[in-house]
């Protein structure tokens, strides 16, 4: 309960129990107040609890109440962005998106409905989640109609789900491919320097000491592979970020090609570093074990 003692501030008095009591004496405060204690209730179930209130005067009697601190709103982690369109929005975009914008001009008057564009959170984009949360949506007492179409979503989940198990394919193959050049690479290299490693083993140099200068080599054969690397995606998703734009005009939507991340950056060029010194290493262990100087 507030502070129960009255404060003068000039020639007003304000009694915080007189405004608590003005509040709650309202019509359906205390019906709101009293489903509410019994637990968290969205607007359609509270709706439905109360019967006979309408709409707006029930979300005038819940704005009231939280302004006073009295009932707190939680927001629904599902809706990332609601969206209201007026019907004379909604048939300029039909207008520019259904391609009959001449037979729409022998329409005496706008037979759209207003309309309340729902974009679903980033995590919760999913086929199923939508489908929920068009679940819901359909309960509500304001809502005559929700479209949700899924049938999409899930084509492009498919298509999704087939690319990156295309991706992770194609960066395997090409990780082998880079152990397979660099360690070819440095198998020629120490097959034309063989007298050179054959004189320094004979002087008592160990295959660590003679292996060293390879290592170095196919380090930075692989950071220059990986810096190539950075250089190609950069330029294949300016080159698509156009092309997908305009695919998901057509759908739309207002997807963006995003690049990648600092950090995901710096594990491409590091990645090509290590594949690099691994194929190094792999290569000049195997082919100096088979190197011995000559009695």
């Amino acid at each position: 309960m507030r502070n129960q003692q009255s404060v003068q501030v000039g020639t007003v008095v304000f009694c915080p129990v007189r405004a608590t009591m003005d509040l709650l004496g309202q019509k359906w405060t205390l019906h709101v107040v009293r489903e509410l204690v019994e637990g968290k209730k969205r607007f359609n179930q509270l709706a439905h609890a109360l019967g006979g209130v309408n709409s707006r005067t029930l979300r005038k009697r819940l704005l009231a109440l939280e302004t006073e601190g009295i009932i707190v709103r939680e927001a629904r982690d599902e809706v990332g962005q609601a969206e209201l369109i007026s019907p004379d929005e909604g048939l300029v975009e039909f207008r520019k998106l259904s391609g009959i914008g001449e037979a729409l001009n022998a329409l005496t008057d706008n037979p759209l409905p207003w309309l309340v564009r729902v974009h679903p959170a980033a995590q919760n984009d999913s086929a199923a989640a939508v489908e929920m949360l068009a679940a819901e949506l359909r309960q509500l007492p304001e809502v005559e109609l929700v479209e949700a179409d899924t049938a999409w979503v899930r084509r492009l989940d498919a298509i999704l789900d087939a690319l990156r198990q295309v991706v992770v394919l194609a960066a395997a193959v090409l990780a082998l491919g880079v152990l397979a050049i660099v360690g070819n690479t440095i198998r020629l290299d120490i097959n034309s320097r063989r007298a050179e490693i054959e004189v320094t083993k004979l002087v008592g140099g160990s295959n660590a000491f003679v292996r060293r200068p390879f290592l170095y080599s196919g380090f930075w054969q692989g950071l220059a592979g990986g810096l190539l690397a950075v250089a190609l995606i950069a330029t294949g998703l300016a080159i698509l970020e156009a092309p997908i734009a305009r695919v998901a005009a057509a759908y739309g939507a207002s997807f963006t090609l995003q690049g990648l991340a600092t950090r995901e950056w710096l594990a491409v060029i590091g990645g090509g570093a290590t594949l690099g010194l691994l194929g190094a290493w792999l290569a000049a262990a195997y082919h100096l074990h088979r190197i011995e100087p000559r009695a």
